[in-house]
């Protein structure tokens, strides 16, 4: 799963849908999987804002292969005006556990 860079306003609901693919492009069964996403700041290496499946920000569809990640405006608001590092890691029902490559988030002033 190659991404690019995704842009966020300051205080603006992130939301985005990843989609599970195999090497076929076929959907892949996440029926059962748990989720954590996070955003890291570059600079100090602390994890600034996260969401899990457990505490509602991170929606699986189960076999259509899709993960919806969703953190409210009032989360963003307080992000600094820089680049993150992010990923989000999904863990099936036998342990196995994997990862997205590290993407980045771009975080810009809000002007209106």
């Amino acid at each position: 799963m190659a991404l690019d860079t995704i842009d966020l306003k300051q205080g603006n609901t992130f939301n985005r849908v990843f989609q599970w693919r195999d090497v076929n492009g076929d959907a892949i069964d996440l029926t059962g999987c748990s989720g954590t996403f996070a955003l890291m700041d570059r600079s100090t290496n602390t994890v600034v804002l996260s969401g899990t499946t457990e505490t509602g920000e991170i929606s699986i569809s189960g076999t259509n292969g899709d993960v919806e990640v969703t953190l409210p405006a009032s989360g963003t608001t307080s992000l600094g005006i820089k680049k993150y590092d992010s990923d989000l890691t999904l863990v099936f029902t036998n342990g196995y556990t994997v990862s997205t490559e590290t993407f980045f988030i771009n975080v810009k002033r809000k002007i209106s």
